[in-house]
């Protein structure tokens, strides 16, 4: 039955990460519309302007909840090696988000760059993990 809680921070994990993945696809989008002059609908503005006014906030629930799926997989199920990597790739990821947040011109320009390019390492890792969820050592 715990396994079952752990999967559960795993969706949870996996939904604020397609979240955090849309923010910048959706916001070439927006970029490509207005040099095409199109408008954008209400609702879809809406969806986008929630995403960017609580990027930080869904990071946070991102790390939080593969802290907890990680723990309950680790203590109930198996240490599983793509679990602790695209886990470790998010912390880092938190860790460049939460710094950046402080920083300021070349600096901060750099760090930015730095996270997304973590993000399409996490994404990858996050794969690997779906496609191998069990690539580990076994528990007991």
């Amino acid at each position: 039955m715990i396994h079952l809680v752990g999967g559960f921070f795993g969706v949870v994990t996996i939904v604020c990460l397609l979240g955090l993945v849309a923010r910048p696809a959706l916001t070439q989008y927006n970029q490509d519309m207005r040099k095409k002059g199109k408008t954008l609908s209400e609702g879809y503005l809406r969806v986008y302007r929630w995403l960017i006014k609580n990027h930080r906030m869904i990071g946070i629930v991102a790390v939080l909840s593969v802290f907890l799926h990680f723990l309950l997989q680790l203590l109930f199920v198996s240490i599983s090696v793509t679990g602790a990597l695209a886990a470790a790739l998010l912390a880092v990821q938190g860790g460049l988000g939460l710094f950046m947040a402080r920083q300021k011109g070349e600096k901060r320009q750099k760090l930015a760059k730095a996270h997304r390019t973590v993000g399409v390492l996490i994404l990858a890792g996050v794969v690997l993990h779906r496609i191998f969820p069990y690539a580990g050592i076994p528990r007991g």
